[in-house]
Parts: structure tokens; C-alpha cells; sequence
């Protein structure tokens, strides 16, 4: 499974390592799993983590098994019919290494860290990575069962032309607007001026 996280994602590092351990939790909690059973997840971040979840879980928001909500957490809902489980990574595993670090992954991320910079960091990463990858998984993360409402998946294909841009938009999301069906990037741009 990390390896296939790790193709998915293209390259290993600690926060990887997080969602990878959380989808293996979620796994075992939620086992076993029913012949042809699938999962549904819920993540709190767009980052590393949530690739772990698409690859080791199966559940992508192709499949329509995946809801990303950016609250910035480290936070997954992993559901299956009949349970539902929510982990929360716990205080202070990301910065373990003291708040320095999560600055300096930052500034490695957004490509403005020196050469002396990033090897501080990629030192501090692997052992914080390995650190997650082996520490048990209740120092690692707040579990408990959770009531879950599993999303509607249906696939929506019809299109309308937005009569204001002229690109294709799912008719379930165009609105009307002045008499005109537009896609939501239209009618936001409508109702800002």
C-alpha cells in the first residue's frame, strides 16, 4: 500500500505518511469489508495526505467516493454502510520538530527555500516520516465511530451552453440569470458588480 501511495503521489514525504497511516486505520476499524463493499471518505485538507486516501482507499472524486472540505486539518471520515470513523491526526506530530519545521516545509513547497534550507528540512522530514510510519496508531491519531450520510452517486452529464461565456456547464449547476442559463463562474461574476 505505501508503495502505491507513493506512485500515486509521486514521491514520499511525512504528511504522505499521514494520510497513508489513516487510511490503514480506517481500514482496520472498518473491517471486514463486504464482497464488492466500498468506501467513502472525507478529508479536511488538500494536500499530500489526501493522495494517500485516493490510492489506498480507492476513493477519488472521479469515483465520487471522495469529498475534499479544505478546513485545514488533518481530519478523515472513511465510511462504509452501516459505520463511519473519524481520525484526527493529533497535536503536535507535524511539528514535532518544533514550529521551524513547518515553516521550512512551506518554503521548501513553494520553491523559495535556500539550498541549506532544504537539506535541514529533508533531514527533519525522514525522520518525522519514519516516525509516523512506525508509531502506533493511537499516538498518532483521535479515533471514534461517527455518524455518516453517504453522498448521492449519481453522475450528472447533460450540459447547457452558459449564454454568457459560452462553455459547456453541467445543467444541474447552471443557474438563471435574467432570463439566461450561465455556469456559476458567470453569474458570481454578475452578482460581484
Amino acid at each position: 500500500f505505501w508503495k502505491r501511495a507513493i506512485e500515486f503521489h509521486g514521491h514520499q514525504c511525512c504528511i504522505l505518511a499521514v494520510g497513508y497511516r489513516a487510511s490503514i486505520l480506517a481500514r482496520e476499524l472498518l473491517d471486514p469489508l463486504a464482497e464488492g463493499e466500498r468506501l467513502e471518505a472525507v478529508v479536511e485538507t488538500a494536500d499530500c495526505s489526501t493522495d494517500a486516501v485516493q490510492a489506498i482507499l480507492r476513493c477519488t472524486a472521479g469515483n465520487r467516493r471522495l469529498l475534499v472540505k479544505d478546513c485545514g486539518k488533518h481530519a478523515f471520515t472513511v465510511a462504509k454502510p452501516g459505520k463511519a470513523v473519524r481520525l484526527v491526526l493529533k497535536p503536535g506530530i507535524i511539528s514535532r520538530h518544533g514550529p521551524d519545521f513547518a515553516v521550512l516545509m512551506e518554503k521548501v513547497a513553494n520553491g523559495t527555500a535556500s539550498p541549506a534550507e532544504k537539506d535541514r528540512f529533508y533531514s527533519w522530514q525522514q525522520s518525522l516520516m519514519e516516525y509516523i510510519m512506525q508509531a502506533p496508531s493511537e499516538e498518532l491519531f483521535s479515533c471514534r465511530e461517527v455518524s455518516h450520510v453517504f453522498t448521492d452517486p449519481n453522475f450528472a452529464f447533460v450540459t447547457v451552453a452558459c449564454e454568457k461565456c459560452g462553455e459547456e456547464v453541467s445543467a444541474r449547476l447552471a443557474a438563471v440569470q435574467e432570463g439566461k442559463q450561465v455556469c456559476p463562474q458567470c453569474a458570481s461574476i454578475s452578482h460581484n458588480i
